[in-house]
């Protein structure tokens, strides 16, 4: 029989695997506590078991958890996972850390670290290092803990230089121990363990210090007391981070926080995660956007800030809520300066792949994307906030159907439609958007649809009387209508924008526009004050350029100005002199649509009928909604070129964009259907054989 207490040979075996079997349960249970660089084996069984293999040969890998050593048969191993090539001397470090011969695995993680290169290579090394320091500190601390105890008493009490003075007799003691062991050892020979783990207390205690003198607000030797500490500990993060913080609560320069900054995190990153850095991340980012208004290269600053406020939104949004608005306030700086527009892009998409619920960081990238005029992706980032918001019941944020309509207007071939239901939506939702209201009045007038137009106008004005754009707008609406007295009330609506805002040159343009059609009617036409006009708006556009004050819009109001005088020039049959002009209003504003429309009507005139179809339909491309220039294009095509199919195909484009001139328009097509398939007739109804008759 067998006695109570005895165990089988079968039966102790039996509880090893148990106990194998538990910690791999218990480091599956808390999977987050594992060494730095964890390696994951997989067993036959399924269970998995995380930490860092120290020793494999033929049969067995012996890997070490948090939870202890353990041998792993290698026929029970399905596979390793998060495997790197490790270098022979980072071998034997793991070795001896194995054996516990701490020194030795300390040596050689050094000399590992001195031959690594990749980041994570590095990282995993020293995370390997600083276990092996706190293990050291640990061991040494053991050895002196009476002594230490004495010290922890007189910090407890606030008896800072009684403490340093025990540490400092420590220290002496410790030297002369080890000078009396090793007598070829000279003052600059590397520090024994004990040694660095007295400067380590040392350094605490200098912590401790600080810490005290922030709480009686003497900053001065806070500062000198954690100066002291990053002395004492140059590869310990806290004394940097910390005297981080005392430099901006003592209202220093933010560039000298932010050198603090850097340098902690530096060190921090070696060993932790940047989700336990937020905070630090958050600050630093402050710093960075603050110090770029005293920089002459604020952009740097600004997109270093963007960086790390990055970071937050990416990871921490819900607990630092007014990330966001910083990092939104960092982005409006940093659009008034010439920044790396694909360093942001990466930037915001590395942020989003990660947090795709970021909004903020997915605004600010359709922002970057209108900058780099990648109008579709502006679209797709602009739909995704909004089917986003939709999907969680989040209120939009504001101006997004506004910008969404500003994108649909900016792309290659504008889609108009969308764009005016995007401003409409708006206007749904924030009645106040003035400009959305101004937007959606002119896409109504190009659809002819001047009583919808009108109807926003009014609104504007009502909203903002003091702006001259809704009077513009309704004077151009006005007088594409052409009802009785609508070109008086053109007028005076843009006579109304110049009273408010006098150097508004677009209303001054316009007026012009009106005494050019309305001279047009007359046998006999004089130009002149539409001359004087379009020059006084010139004179002003030109002025504002001089004071880097221009804008996109006022560089398209100066080649609008000169092309009308090109118009001018033609009436008064000297078309090359129109030529000109229509090329200097390119060269200030390239790919306008209405210049290449110009360009097409002087080259009928010029009768170069070949070149005159390409620049129609290059204003077409550029504009595919201009139903005037698809008619000017059916003309020279049935009246020049003979093509009365292709005359037909561009009337009845007119037609469907609702052009203003339907009657003839239909008549033509009736003229072209006739033509088609016989010879020509010598004379046309349409117009006579230049086909100029006719001005849109």
């Amino acid at each position: 029989m067998r006695r109570i207490g005895q165990t089988t040979t079968r039966e102790a075996t039996a509880a090893q695997r148990r106990m194998v079997v538990w910690a791999t349960v218990a480091l599956l249970v808390a999977g987050a506590i594992h060494p730095v660089g964890a390696e994951i084996i997989t067993r036959k069984d399924g269970r998995k078991i995380e930490g860092q293999i120290v020793r494999e040969d033929k049969d067995y890998v012996t890997v070490q958890t948090a939870f202890g050593t353990f041998r792993i048969a290698r026929d029970q191993i399905v596979s390793i996972s998060g495997r790197r090539a490790i270098s022979q001397n980072e071998r034997e470090g793991r070795e001896a850390l194995e054996a516990s011969d701490l020194d030795r695995a300390l040596a050689k993680f050094r000399e590992a670290l001195k031959d690594a290169v990749k980041p994570d290579e590095r990282k995993d090394i020293d995370g390997l290092i600083a276990d092996v320091n706190q293990r050291i500190q640990e061991r040494e601390e053991k050895r002196f803990a009476a002594q230490l105890a004495t010290a922890d008493k007189l910090i407890q009490e606030k008896r800072f230089a009684d403490a340093m003075g025990e540490l400092n007799g420590l220290l002496k003691r410790e030297m002369d121990n080890a000078r009396k062991l090793h007598p070829e050892l000279s003052p600059t020979s590397a520090p024994t363990p004990a040694m660095r783990m007295i400067d380590n207390r040392k350094g605490r205690l200098r912590m401790a210090e600080a810490s005290y003198y922030v709480d009686q607000i003497n900053y001065a030797e806070a500062a000198d007391a954690y100066l002291k500490a990053i002395e004492l500990m140059p590869d310990n993060p806290e004394p940097y981070l910390k005297m981080a913080r005392l430099v901006q609560r003592r209202g220093g320069k933010d560039t000298e926080a932010i050198d603090y900054y850097v340098k902690g995190i530096e060190r921090a990153l070696k060993t932790r995660s940047e989700i336990s850095l937020l905070d630090d991340y958050y600050e630093l980012g402050k710093c960075y956007l603050r110090a770029a208004a005293a920089t002459k290269e604020p952009n740097k600053y600004l997109m270093e800030g963007i960086k790390y406020l990055l970071v937050v939104s990416r990871d921490g949004a819900t607990s630092y809520p007014f990330a966001a608005n910083q990092l939104e306030n960092g982005f409006v700086q940093l659009g008034k300066t010439a920044y790396d527009t694909d360093a942001m892009v990466k930037m915001l998409q590395s942020t989003l792949q990660i947090n795709p619920a970021a909004t903020r960081a997915r605004w600010i990238l359709a922002e970057v994307y209108s900058r780099q005029r990648q109008h579709d992706k502006v679209i797709e980032e602009l739909l995704r906030i909004e089917s986003d918001a939709k999907a969680t019941g989040q209120p939009l944020p504001e101006e997004l159907s506004y910008r969404l309509g500003l994108a649909y207007l900016a792309l290659g071939t504008p889609d108009r439609e969308k764009a005016l239901a995007a401003f409409e939506n708006e206007i749904r939702q924030n009645k106040l958007n003035y400009m959305a209201l101004i937007k959606a009045a002119e896409l109504h007038t190009a659809n002819g649809t001047y009583d919808d137009a009108l109807s926003y106008c009014d609104q504007a004005v009502t909203l903002r009387k003091e702006r001259p754009e809704a009077y513009l707008v309704a004077g151009g609406a006005y007088m594409r209508r052409s009802l009785p007295d609508d070109m008086t009330n053109a007028r005076r609506y843009l006579t109304m924008a110049l009273n408010v805002k006098s150097d508004f040159q677009p209303a001054r343009i316009k007026l012009a526009e009106i005494e050019i059609l309305q001279q047009r009617k007359t046998d006999a036409p004089n130009y002149q004050a539409a001359i004087d006009l379009l020059l006084q708006a010139l004179a002003g556009l030109s002025s504002a350029e001089k004071t880097a004050a221009a804008t996109d819009d006022d560089r398209r109001a100066k080649a609008e100005a000169i092309l009308w005088l090109a118009e001018i020039e033609n009436d008064k049959k000297n078309p090359r002199e129109a030529a000109n002009k229509v090329k200097e209003a390119l060269a200030e504003y390239p790919n306008f649509p209405r210049a290449y429309k110009v360009q097409g009507q002087i080259q009928v005139a010029l009768e170069v009928f070949d070149d005159a179809k390409k620049s129609y339909l290059k204003a077409i491309e550029l504009d595919p909604q201009s139903a005037d220039t698809y008619m000017l294009l059916g003309l020279l095509c049935q009246l020049n070129l003979k093509s009365y199919n292709e005359a037909i195909k561009y009337y009845k484009n007119y037609l469907d964009l609702h052009g203003g001139e339907r009657e003839r328009v239909t008549r033509w097509i009736g003229e072209c259907e006739r033509s088609a398939g016989v010879l020509p007739s010598t004379t046309g109804s349409a117009s006579a054989t230049t086909g100029t008759a006719t001005k849109p």
